[in-house]
Order: structure tokens, then sequence, then C-alpha cells
């Protein structure tokens, strides 16, 4: 196996399997797709690797949590974030999303594994897809919101965030 790939499978699995967590503030830990997307791109350009972070929407609805567990949540879809990696061997970009952690299999939810040259499916079922210009520009978005937008995001979702984090803590093998 070529080196550059076994090096690519390796900081995938890294960045998979640090156990999901959604922050509940700023200075709270958070390793959800919008966290572990960013530090997969990280890590690979360490090791010249192109990739580039995108968007898609999912349902709420469409997870695995209980009934209760989505109830709290104060919208009825979120964005989803992964990575499209450039494949050189095959001159293309391909899906890598190392969202959710081999603890989590248990859980119901798809763990995936990425052999480095092919696409891996997304942790959600997506309802819309962003493109790659779509996508810049949200995380654009994103990156500039200000530390009261932040603080307000936090306060409407705190409650639907820890219950997803105790659900996942409770049920993680």
């Amino acid at each position: 196996m070529n080196s550059n790939i076994a090096e690519r499978i390796k900081l995938f699995r890294l960045v998979r399997d640090i156990p999901y967590r959604i922050g509940l503030s700023l200075d709270d830990a958070d390793y959800c797709c919008a966290t572990k997307a960013p530090l997969f791109q990280k890590l690979l350009s360490t090791i010249g690797v192109k990739s580039r972070r995108v968007y898609c929407r999912f349902l709420w609805k469409d997870m695995p949590f209980p009934r209760a567990v989505i109830a709290k949540s104060p919208q009825p879809d979120c964005l989803h974030e992964y990575l499209e990696v450039f494949v050189p061997e095959k001159k293309k970009w391909v899906v890598a999303d190392p969202t959710w952690d081999n603890g989590m299999k248990a859980a119901g939810l798809t763990i995936v594994n990425w052999n480095g040259l092919s696409a891996t499916p997304l942790a959600v079922r997506s309802v819309k897809f962003f493109s790659p210009v779509a996508s810049a520009a949200m995380s654009r978005k994103i990156e500039n919101l200000s530390p009261k937008e932040w603080k307000d995001f936090y306060k409407q979702n705190r409650a639907f965030f820890g219950a997803i984090n105790d659900w996942m803590e409770k049920n993680r093998a």
C-alpha cells in the first residue's frame, strides 16, 4: 500500500475515534462534525493532501436518537459538515466523513472505515447538499459569528446538545 494512502487512513481513524461530543459553550470540549472535519483537514494538509469542507442539511427526526431527545431540538434540521478529499490516484474528490467514533456502533450509528481512495458514506441522511463554493461561504459566515451570536446559539441549543451528549455517553460501547 502506498505510504500516503496508509497515512490518510491512519489520520482518518485518529479523528474518527475521538469520542463524539457537542460543546455546550465556546469554552467546552467540542468533537462534533464541525470540529472533526476541520481537524481532519488540517492533519491531511500536513501530508500534502488537499481537502475541502462541505455541508449538507439533515433532519433530526432521521437520527437514531430517542424521541425525547429529538423533541428538545429548537429546529427540525441542522447542517452537517464533512470533507471532500482529493485522491490523486483517482484524480477526483471523494467524501471522507469521520463524524461517529467507533464507540457509537452499539448505539445504532454507522461507523465508517476509509480506505484512503473511495468515498465513505455520510454520517447523516442528507436532505440537501451544498456545493463546495456555497460551503466555503457558509464556513466563512460561521467563523465570523460574533461572541454574542455564539452565546445565543449555545443558549438556544444547550438543553438539546446536552441531551444528545448524555444519550451518547450512556450508549457508547
